[in-house]
């Protein structure tokens, strides 16, 4: 059998940089497996090539995927030995995903993306209702901010840090909270969208990068505590079947996911924007143009405001 991935991905001749989860001496994979019996045996396998189980997820159609650490040297035995067992779904590292950071214009003065969306408009006839929860999976949210603090709910969790305070040490998951619940006629910083209740899932660390394994666990996470929406604005051009699985299991519950097409300026496709199940939102400058860095294409559902906006931070 062949893998979407193999030990060639490693070699950094190159000079690229590496876009999962590694240290000099071992890499993280996934798997994705089905059966109590695939677990035993790739356990066994994982052992004998030196490596260790990090963590486990069990889906409710009895798909299970498996996070490991293995030393480099040891893969291409690995992968041989798992193409074996024929329950084995897929093989993937664990890809690193990246906070789509919007840019930092020092002249934000306005709110121009409410206006030109005509929110005010929205708002004579609803401003938003608490029985709605949003999700912000990102580098966190910082809650004690005046402009969150009445929209904010501590019903997520730090997975980068491993501790239930998903405080935000980065400012773009604060930035993107902003956008959507900051208070409506509190006197104080900006104008949110909708009148929404907001949680944290700290996936992403302090310098905006996290991984698919963390990704995963804050989606189904803010699911299973009842978010009706997702964020996500993050992502790469790698697909990640651990966190198309987690979205599924989202969409299967009821949830929203919408997710940042991406800053590469071109139609290459961004994940997890690009799944079906994903609202994927590319962005638009003040003059209803494409912005000059924004992903585009006929996967991409919708387009907003994305070019100088002013919100809450650190």
């Amino acid at each position: 059998r062949s893998w979407p991935f193999s030990a060639g991905s490693f070699d950094d001749s190159s000079g690229k940089t590496y876009d999962f989860a590694y240290n000099e001496s071992h890499v993280e994979l996934v798997i994705g497996f089905h059966g109590e019996e695939s677990r035993q045996r790739i356990a066994a396998i994982v052992s004998h090539e030196k490596g260790i189980i990090l963590n486990q997820f069990l889906w409710p159609n009895t798909t299970r995927s498996t996070i490991i650490s293995v030393p480099t040297d040891r893969i291409q035995k690995l992968l041989r030995n798992l193409a074996k067992d024929e329950n084995v779904e897929y093989v993937e590292p664990n890809w690193k995903y990246t906070a789509y950071v919007m840019p930092n214009d020092p002249g934000w003065i306005d709110q121009w993306g409410p206006s030109k969306i005509e929110a005010s408009t929205a708002w004579d006839i609803q401003k938003g209702s608490n029985a709605v929860l949003v999700a912000v999976v990102d580098t966190g949210i910082y809650h004690s901010h005046p402009d969150l603090l009445a929209r904010y709910v501590p019903l997520g969790y730090d997975w980068v840090n491993n501790d239930a305070d998903p405080i935000d040490d980065n400012g773009h998951g604060t930035h993107c909270a902003g956008i959507i619940a900051a208070a409506i006629n509190n006197s104080v910083g900006i104008a949110g969208l909708a009148q929404v209740q907001v949680m944290a899932e700290k996936a992403l660390a302090h310098n905006g990068m996290g991984y698919s394994d963390d990704l995963a666990k804050a989606i189904v996470h803010a699911t299973d505590q009842g978010a009706k929406i997702i964020s996500c604005s993050w992502g790469s051009d790698r697909e990640s079947q651990l966190i198309h699985k987690a979205i599924k299991y989202a969409a299967n519950k009821g949830a929203l996911v919408i997710a940042a097409a991406g800053n590469s300026g071109t139609s290459n496709r961004n994940y997890p924007a690009a799944y079906q199940e994903v609202i994927a939102v590319t962005a638009t400058d003040e003059n209803d143009r494409p912005a000059a860095f924004t992903s585009y294409g006929d996967w991409v559902d919708i387009a907003a405001p994305g070019t100088s906006i002013y919100s809450t931070f650190l």
